[in-house]
């Protein structure tokens, strides 16, 4: 359910956005005043605060993408044809969890996901979803975490946005590398202090060949 209301809250955002621009007095709705018509909605409630209004961004950027794409297309950067409005997601559909501010919890090596009272209230029986925090990010500051679903939400890919604040270093500007990424050399490396050297990427390519044939072989059966 709580799953759900993203995608759903996301198609409302949408069409309040859409609605005010096109059957209403041709103004674009912004992130302010969309929050205002929408944190009564029941899907948007269920969602953490936090977690709501990044969706809500999501929408708010999408359109003004689009916007943006239009005044090109005035200049002939693009043509109107390929200049789409933002679409609503398809039945079924599955959409990232953007978490930032508030919805951030960290504890104890783990990532508590979010979730509203309102949906806890729902749902009394769900307990909490902790989800393994890298060691090697302890130190820096997390600005936003994304849950992004994949294989027909199968499998999540955890992202997370992490502000650094590292002393400055003594660098000898002198000293460069050069770096060419490429497939069966996944890097060709050169340096002015150190021996040219390339990493082979043929390993890696058939790890990734192989996964994705047997993936195609699953989704067959």
């Amino acid at each position: 359910m709580r799953c759900a209301s993203i995608p759903i809250t996301f198609i409302m955002l949408l069409f309040t956005i859409s609605d005010s621009i096109f059957f209403s007095q041709n103004l674009f709705l912004a992130y302010e005043s969309n929050y205002h018509e929408c944190k009564t909605n029941e899907n948007y409630g269920l969602l953490q605060a936090g977690v709501a209004q990044q969706t809500l961004k999501v929408a708010d950027r999408s359109f003004k993408s689009f916007f943006a794409l239009l005044k090109k297309c005035g200049t002939s950067d693009y043509r109107y044809h390929d200049v789409k409005i933002p679409h609503y997601r398809k039945k079924g559909g599955y959409f990232n969890i953007i978490c930032s501010g508030n919805a951030i919890a960290i504890s104890n090596g783990y990532f508590k996901v979010p979730m509203s009272r309102e949906f806890r209230k729902m749902h009394p029986d769900v307990k909490d979803i902790l989800i393994p925090y890298p060691e090697r990010l302890n130190g820096g500051v997390v600005k936003e975490v994304r849950i992004i679903p994949y294989d027909n939400a199968k499998h999540f890919k955890i992202q997370y946005v992490v502000l650094w604040y590292n002393e400055p270093k003594n660098v000898n500007t002198d000293n460069c590398m050069a770096i060419d990424i490429g497939v069966d050399n996944l890097t060709t490396c050169v340096s002015n202090v150190e021996t040219p050297f390339i990493i082979d990427g043929r390993k890696l390519k058939s790890i990734s060949i192989g996964t994705n044939e047997g993936r195609n072989f699953s989704l067959l059966l």
